[in-house]
């Protein structure tokens, strides 16, 4: 029986009780009658005592130590774990198709692809969500998976390299492949969002140095943290529906207090005037809600997305 290792680093509970909903009903039954053997491990990066085991039952909960100091060496460790294929999983990717998924391990029968990414970055492999044969990624010379800079010499016009990148430029060179799943097809079978474990975490670490006035700047200016901003409000919109529990709270307890609070947020919005930002950022909204309305519609749930977009935004 061949193994597999479902593998994913968290900073939060909430999240991670979310996406281990996902990953248990409908990832490992997938992938046990295909005849593998499925382990989960869930790298609690941070807050690990926030992590409840009875909301993680089957799977294993690891901490930061000396084989695995932070999320990017935990990508390393688990790729030499005793398993044949290892499945990288982002905390804020959910796979809401377990056969799809499973689908994908037929193309490994070809001896020579090395790795399916499951979601593509600007049509290019990303680490967020990808299928690994260990074997190939074994032979690379460690580290495997931290990003890198790329002619650092020449700084500033090095190439900084994101996490997996390196790995996958070696592996083509060795006259291996890459399968990389076309983003409508990748959109039909993960409901993936963007930077919500990073508005968190600028939130806990920042926030209160600089003030709430130029962290909400931070959120207007930035599209990155606009969108996970958003993509936070959907996901505790969901959450609180499924477990009945404050998503995101802040040390007051208050909803969404630890990224934007709904008023916040819709604040923020209100304030953004550009009809070319504006256009970007409703075609991320739209793409965040057919998301989240996936994930909703798997769960039979009827979801309501947070009323969060101005009025004004119609006319641009």
């Amino acid at each position: 029986m061949q193994r597999l290792l479902i593998a994913s680093p968290h900073c939060y509970a909430d999240l991670a009780r979310l996406w281990y909903r996902f990953v248990r009903r409908d990832l490992v039954p997938s992938f046990a009658d295909a005849g593998y053997q499925v382990t989960v491990v869930i790298y609690r990066d941070v807050n690990a005592q926030q992590f409840r085991e009875k909301d993680f039952q089957g799977a294993t909960l690891c901490a930061p130590g000396p084989r695995a100091r932070d999320f990017m060496e935990f990508y390393d460790f688990a790729l030499v774990e005793a398993h044949d294929f290892l499945l990288i999983l982002d905390a804020d990717a959910f796979i809401v198709d377990g056969a799809w998924a499973t689908s994908q391990l037929l193309r490994f029968e070809d001896p020579s692809v090395s790795a399916v990414s499951l979601v593509p970055r600007k049509n290019s492999p990303a680490i967020y969500a990808i299928l690994c044969r260990c074997e190939h990624f074994r032979e690379l010379t460690p580290p495997v998976f931290p990003g890198h800079y790329q002619s650092p010499e020449s700084w500033p016009n090095s190439i900084n390299l994101q996490p997996g990148d390196l790995a996958f430029q070696r592996l083509l060179a060795a006259g291996k492949k890459i399968i990389t799943i076309d983003v409508q097809e990748s959109e039909r079978h993960v409901a993936n969002f963007h930077g919500t474990t990073v508005v968190r975490l600028c939130r806990d670490l920042f926030a209160d140095q600089i003030g709430d006035s130029q962290f909400e700047d931070l959120i207007q200016r930035e599209r990155y943290y606009t969108v996970g901003a958003y993509d936070n409000a959907l996901l505790g919109a969901l959450y609180e529906r499924l477990f009945d529990e404050a998503y995101a709270p802040d040390c007051s307890g208050t909803p969404l207090g630890g990224s934007l609070s709904l008023p916040r947020l819709r604040s923020i919005l209100t304030r953004i005037s550009k009809p070319e930002q504006r256009s970007t950022l409703r075609r991320w909204f739209e793409s965040s809600d057919r998301a989240i309305l996936s994930m909703a519609a798997h769960e039979s749930i009827d979801l309501a997305i947070p009323d969060l977009i101005p009025q004004d935004w119609n006319a641009s």
